[in-house]
């Protein structure tokens, strides 16, 4: 036993003299009989678990293209936006609204190709086709450009002959007048509207036909 501890701190000392080195291994069990007094093998660095968490995918987007739910009208997932619009494509959108505008909504035109005949220029304020979008595309009896896109005869009184006005919904210039007896002599408009002083078609639906009403001086079908 005494021998077995001698030579144990004779290895402890030759080991303190090479440790700069590195090249010191000091082996417990130069004596069999030390094996068993150590409190068993050194602890070696514990086998750490080397599983790390699983980096994230980086969120790919999940079969709904990221808009969950969508519901009509806006019923088809963009997946590029993550936002549910109304068509992607024209095939999407409906003959009454047959182009689909910015992969987002139906609309009747995105440009003046998708118009003609009568209502040949594409308004890009709402995407639909007019007559007009200016009065150089109106000539004629209606020379100027209303406010829905139709050539009319007027946009303001100063278009019409001082004995007329500009009516602010027709767009036309009708006769000016204080009583209906002033307009009686006009067979298309015999009736004076005295808040505006213009005659008209009509002031009441008895001034029109069966199934008509009158709407803005206008006799029209109900």
């Amino acid at each position: 036993m005494m021998l077995g501890v001698k030579i144990d701190r004779f290895a402890a000392a030759m080991c303190a003299l090479a440790l700069a080195a590195g090249a010191c291994s000091l082996a417990r069990d130069l004596d069999p009989y030390e094996a068993g007094s150590s409190g068993g093998a050194p602890a070696g660095g514990g086998g750490g678990s080397n599983v790390g968490g699983a980096s994230g995918t980086g969120g790919a987007a999940g079969a709904d293209g990221g808009c969950g739910a969508c519901a009509a009208p806006n019923d088809i997932c963009n997946p590029e936006t993550g936002k549910c619009v109304e068509c992607l494509s024209n095939t999407h959108c409906p003959s009454s609204n047959p182009i689909c505008v910015d992969k987002t909504r139906c609309e009747d035109c995105a440009t003046n190709a998708d118009c003609g005949g009568s209502t040949p220029h594409c308004d890009p304020s709402d995407y639909n086709c007019k007559q007009c979008l200016s009065s150089s595309h109106c000539s004629g009896g209606e020379p100027y450009c209303g406010k829905d896109g139709d050539c009319v005869q007027c946009t303001s009184s100063s278009h019409c002959a001082a004995t007329h006005a500009c009516h602010p919904s027709q767009q036309k210039c009708l006769a000016k007048c204080t009583d209906s007896a002033q307009c009686a002599p006009l067979p298309s408009t015999p009736h004076c509207n005295t808040s505006i002083s213009m005659c008209v078609q009509c002031v009441l639906d008895s001034h029109c036909g069966s199934g008509q009403q009158c709407k803005s001086g206008q006799c029209e079908n109900d």
